[in-house]
C-alpha cells in the first residue's frame, strides 16, 4: 500500500470523495450518482467492473474501467487507492442519499482523529430500516437527526471511512468476493484503535 497523509491536507480542509463500484446496473448508477449531484464532494469516482456494455462516462467523474468484476472487496480496495480524499464514501450503485452528508462528515472526522468510520442508517424504499443493515442492538434510533452513536461494524451500501484507517487496517481481505466483507474490516478497524 501506498503511504498516505493523516488528517486534513494543509489547508485544514477536510476533502471528501464519493466512490462507487458499478457491474451491469447504469439506470441505478445514474440514480445514485443524482442523489449525490447537490453534495460539495472534492471528487467523485466511479470504477465499472467490467459491465456489459461498458457504462457510460459522466461529465465531473473520474472513471476507471476493469476487464473483469473482481467482486465488491478488490474493486472497493481500488477505489479507496484511486481516490485522493481525506475521507472515503462508498455508496453502492443501487443506493441513494436521502440526505446530505459530505459536511456532516467533515465536521465529524475533523473534530475527532480517532475515527474510523461512519456507519450510514440504511432505509429500504418503504423507509424501514431492516435489522440485519442497522449496525446497532435492538431497534435503533428512527428520527432522521437522531444523535450519533458508537456501533461495531458498519454495512457496506452506504458509509464512510478515513483513508488512513482503511490502508492501517489492510484494507478488504480480497478472498471476501462478496458478503461479510465489512464485519471483517470493522473487526480490523476496532482492534487499530
Amino acid at each position: 500500500m501506498s503511504d498516505v497523509a493523516h488528517g486534513p491536507s494543509a489547508t485544514g480542509h477536510v476533502t471528501v470523495s464519493l466512490c462507487i463500484l458499478v457491474h451491469d446496473r447504469p439506470a441505478e448508477l445514474a440514480e445514485a450518482l443524482r442523489s449525490g449531484d447537490d453534495q460539495p464532494w472534492d471528487e467523485v469516482v466511479v470504477l465499472d467492473m467490467a459491465s456489459d456494455p461498458a457504462v457510460q462516462p459522466r461529465p465531473g467523474v473520474r472513471w476507471l474501467r476493469s476487464d473483469s468484476n473482481v467482486g465488491v472487496t478488490a474493486g472497493r480496495n481500488r477505489l479507496a487507492e484511486e481516490a485522493t480524499g481525506d475521507i472515503l464514501v462508498f455508496l453502492d450503485d443501487d443506493a441513494v442519499f436521502v440526505t446530505p452528508v459530505v459536511e456532516r462528515l467533515r465536521r465529524a472526522f475533523g473534530a475527532d482523529e480517532t475515527l474510523g468510520a461512519v456507519a450510514f442508517r440504511i432505509r429500504r424504499a418503504a423507509g424501514a430500516a431492516v435489522s440485519l443493515e442497522h449496525p446497532f442492538r435492538g431497534p435503533g434510533p428512527e428520527s432522521a437527526r437522531a444523535t450519533a452513536s458508537e456501533c461495531t461494524y458498519f454495512v457496506g451500501c452506504g458509509y464512510a471511512m478515513r483513508r488512513h484507517a482503511h490502508h492501517t487496517a489492510g484494507g478488504y481481505d480480497d478472498r471476501f468476493f462478496y458478503s461479510t466483507e465489512e464485519v471483517d474490516l470493522s473487526f480490523r478497524l476496532l482492534r487499530d484503535g
